[in-house]
């Protein structure tokens, strides 16, 4: 008999606020998938689909090298070329927002890296802005430890979102 699956359908909001040059603000419900790379095969259903349409879908052209390869591959490489594969040997977690009804609409993706004790290393965000780029941010916690609830990461912004802001800040 197979394990449970441990991938789920997650609600939250997302909030904005800008200042600058004109102000706005939204505040949203928003569901979105938090996936265990481990269980990708084990996931379609009718309601469900991997590199194949269906109501909610999730396509590998959507992420990492954007080419429909695997990026759990892409993943993986990521994290040996910045050094930190050794820490990442156990379960690596997707969140992200699912494909509904074909479109899809993704500013973020969350990898959530975890070792062998199931305690999370490393967090990948892959940014996307409205002109079609893509961004990594890799962040740990300081000399590699465990993440915790305490810890508060952060990184220069480096790459250009919003064509309404400039990059700068964190």
């Amino acid at each position: 008999m197979s394990q449970p699956l441990s991938s789920r359908i997650c609600l939250g909001r997302v909030m904005h606020r800008r200042l600058r040059p004109a102000g706005n603000r939204f505040d949203y419900p928003v569901f979105f998938l938090k996936l265990r790379l481990a269980e990708l095969e084990r996931l379609p259903s009718r309601w469900f689909g991997i590199n194949r349409w269906a109501p909610l879908s999730l396509r590998f052209a959507d992420y990492g090298e954007r080419d429909g390869s695997d990026p759990r591959l892409w993943l993986q490489a990521i994290l040996q070329q910045a050094g930190v594969a050794q820490v990442c040997d156990g379960d690596a977690w997707l969140q992200t927002f699912p494909r509904v009804f074909g479109f899809v609409f993704n500013p973020v993706n969350f990898w959530l890296c975890h070792d062998a004790a199931g305690q999370l290393r490393v967090l990948l965000a892959e940014v996307n802005n409205t002109f079609g780029e893509t961004h990594l941010y890799l962040l740990t916690a300081p000399d590699l430890a465990p993440i915790q609830g305490r810890h508060t990461l952060s990184c220069n912004k480096l790459f250009h979102v919003s064509p309404f802001c400039p990059v700068e800040g964190q």
